[in-house]
C-alpha cells in the first residue's frame, strides 16, 4: 500500500482570492470526493492547532436597540424625508404628514419637474440648494447617486438565458406570467459605486476615483441581492392590456406575486447595511400600493446575504423604513395624473444633456430612467450633511 497526503485549502468564493473560508456555527459544510475507492481521510481545521484556539465567526445580527439606532443614524440613507413633498418654494418645503388613503386625494400641485425647481432657484450650478421645513431642518433635492442609496442600480437586467435585455441595471425579481420577458436578479456579488455629487453641468461628478472611504464625492463597497423564498401574503392580478389591477381576478388578469427582495450593501465601508424591499398594499380596502424599503445598519462585514434573507426576527424591529406610494406622475398629454397604483417616480438633479434622471419604482422593477426637464413627478428630499464622516 502506498500512502499519499494531499492538502485541500478551502477558500471563500465570495471574498478576495485566497481568503480562507471562515467556519460558522449552525452551518452545514459538505465536502464531496468523487472517483475514489478505499479512501481514508481526516478533516481538520489547522487553525485549531495553533497556540490560540480557532474561533468560528460569531455573527450577532440583533443588536441592542440603542446600538442599532446609533448605527442606523450614521447611515446617509437615514436622512431622507419620511414623506413626499406636498409643496415647495425657494424658502420653504411642506411634506405630507401621512400616506394618502385614496388616490383621489392627489392633486397636480403634488408633482414637480426639474424646470419648476430650477425656476424657483432651488437648482444652481448642477446641484440643489438648501430649503428648510417649518422646524428648521435643512433639505435638498437628491442627486441620482443619493437617491440610489434607497435602491441599487448597478446590477445587469438579464433574461433567463443570461442575455442582457437592455443597458439598465436591475431591480425586482418579479416574474410576469404575461408574454413579456421575465426579470431576474443577478445573484453575484458586485462592486457598487455611489457618486453623491453632480458637476457644474448637472452630470455625475466622476473626476476622482471612489474608495471604501466615505467622502463628499461618494464611496464604493461590495453588495449582493437575492429574492426571498416566501411570497407576500397579498397578491394581485394584473391585466397587461388595460393595466387594471384587482385582488380577485375579476379583470381576467395574470397573477403576480411579490417575494421580498433582500440585499447586503456597501460592505467594506461605514455605510454597510441590510436592505429589504417589498411591494405592499395599504389604504382603503388595501387598494393602494407602495414599495416598502427597510434598512438596518450592520456592525461589521461578517454578515452575509443568507443571514438576513427571510430572517423574520431580524426584520421585526429597529429598522429604518421608507414607504414609497405608487402615486404615478402628471401626464402633460392627458393633462391629468396617470400611473397611480402602478408606479412612483422621483425627480433628481442629475441630468444627461437634455434629460434628467428619475428613479422609477413599479411592480415590475425599479430603475433609473430618463425624463424630460418639464416632466412632473414625485419629490422626496434628503437632509443636508455639512461634513460626511465615517461611522466607524
Amino acid at each position: 500500500n502506498q500512502e499519499k497526503t494531499h492538502e485541500v485549502k478551502l477558500t471563500d468564493p465570495a471574498a478576495t482570492a485566497g481568503t480562507a473560508l471562515a467556519v460558522k456555527r449552525n452551518h452545514l459544510y459538505r465536502i464531496i470526493i468523487t472517483k475514489a475507492t478505499k479512501l481514508n481521510f481526516d478533516i481538520k481545521v489547522a487553525d485549531w492547532e495553533e497556540e490560540e484556539p480557532y474561533v468560528a465567526a460569531d455573527i450577532k445580527l440583533n443588536l441592542d436597540p440603542d446600538e442599532q439606532k446609533e448605527l442606523n443614524d450614521a447611515l446617509l440613507v437615514s436622512r431622507f424625508s419620511e414623506y413626499n413633498v406636498k409643496a415647495i418654494s425657494k424658502d420653504n418645503v411642506e411634506f405630507f404628514d401621512h400616506q394618502l388613503s385614496n388616490y383621489s386625494e392627489l392633486e397636480p400641485s403634488h408633482y414637480f419637474s426639474y424646470t419648476n425647481l430650477k425656476n424657483m432657484g432651488l437648482i444652481e450650478n448642477g446641484n440643489s440648494l438648501s430649503v428648510s421645513d417649518s422646524e428648521g431642518n435643512s433639505y435638498h433635492v437628491p442627486t441620482l447617486g443619493e437617491i440610489t442609496l434607497l435602491y441599487p442600480c448597478d446590477l445587469r437586467l438579464i433574461s433567463d438565458t443570461g442575455d442582457v435585455i437592455n443597458g439598465y441595471k436591475v431591480y425586482n425579481n418579479i416574474q410576469l406570467t404575461t408574454g413579456r420577458a421575465a426579470r431576474y436578479i443577478n445573484p453575484n456579488i458586485f462592486d457598487e459605486e455611489i457618486f453623491l455629487k453632480n458637476n457644474s453641468k448637472g452630470q455625475q461628478e466622476k473626476s476622482e476615483p471612489l474608495t471604501n472611504e466615505v467622502t463628499q464625492n461618494g464611496f464604493k463597497g461590495t453588495s449582493q441581492i437575492a429574492a426571498g423564498r416566501y411570497r407576500n401574503d397579498n397578491f394581485i392580478y394584473y391585466n397587461i392590456n388595460d393595466k387594471s389591477i384587482t385582488s380577485d381576478n375579476s379583470n381576467d388578469g395574470d397573477l403576480i406575486t411579490y417575494p421580498p427582495i433582500y440585499g447586503v450593501r456597501f460592505l467594506g465601508t461605514s455605510q454597510r447595511a441590510a436592505y429589504r424591499w417589498q411591494n405592499i398594499p395599504y389604504g382603503k380596502d388595501n387598494q393602494m400600493r407602495a414599495l416598502s424599503i427597510r434598512i438596518k445598519a450592520l456592525k461589521d462585514d461578517n454578515v452575509i446575504l443568507n443571514d438576513i434573507v427571510d430572517n423574520h426576527s431580524f426584520w421585526a424591529e429597529d429598522y429604518i423604513e421608507y414607504v414609497c406610494p405608487y402615486y404615478g406622475y402628471f401626464s402633460s398629454t392627458s393633462n391629468d395624473i396617470a400611473g397611480t397604483s402602478l408606479e412612483a417616480s422621483y425627480v433628481t438633479t442629475t441630468i444627461n444633456t437634455t434629460s434628467i434622471y428619475r428613479l422609477q419604482m413599479s411592480y415590475i422593477q425599479v430603475q433609473p430612467l430618463y425624463a424630460g426637464l418639464n416632466s412632473l413627478h414625485n419629490l422626496r428630499l434628503i437632509k443636508d450633511v455639512k461634513e460626511v464622516e465615517n461611522a466607524e
